[in-house]
């Protein structure tokens, strides 16, 4: 059954693009969206939907300040107007409200960078372990 689901029969960059476009929305700003934006863009890019949606949960809660943070880092080097968050600054709703272009434009930063690195580290994990052919399925 999972072969039908997963596409066996799909490239190691389709999975591997798909995997980057999953993670590149899960760093994205638009919280409670990643799944259905994901899904949109696999469809109309053509890549595994379910690859792609299972990777935009990358963003879970325990995760989220994280993500947060180093967004706000990275937008710092692109933002004119930037502040500089250090862990021993207090970071409520309002600091994060005040200098939301920071965020918005590191998240999209870090969202490149961390698709890139995971686009293609599984790229290469599959081309290594996953060859077309060399399958030993017995779920036929």
């Amino acid at each position: 059954m999972d072969k039908y689901l997963l596409h066996e029969s799909e490239s190691n960059l389709v999975k591997s693009l798909s995997i980057s476009l999953g993670v590149f929305f899960a760093m994205s700003p638009f919280w409670g969206f990643h799944l259905w934006i994901s899904l949109f863009f696999a469809h109309i890019l053509k890549l595994n939907k379910v690859i792609a949606g299972v990777a935009s949960n990358l963003s879970m809660p325990p995760l989220i300040p994280f993500i947060i943070f180093a967004s706000y880092k990275l937008g710092a080097w692109a933002s004119p107007s930037a502040i500089d968050l250090a862990f021993d600054k207090s970071i409520n709703i309002e600091v994060i409200h005040q200098n939301f272009m920071q965020y918005f434009i590191g998240s999209f930063i870090l969202g490149f960078i961390v698709a890139t690195v995971l686009g293609l580290f599984t790229y290469f994990t599959l081309f290594i372990f996953y060859k077309k052919g060399n399958l030993n399925s017995t779920n036929e």
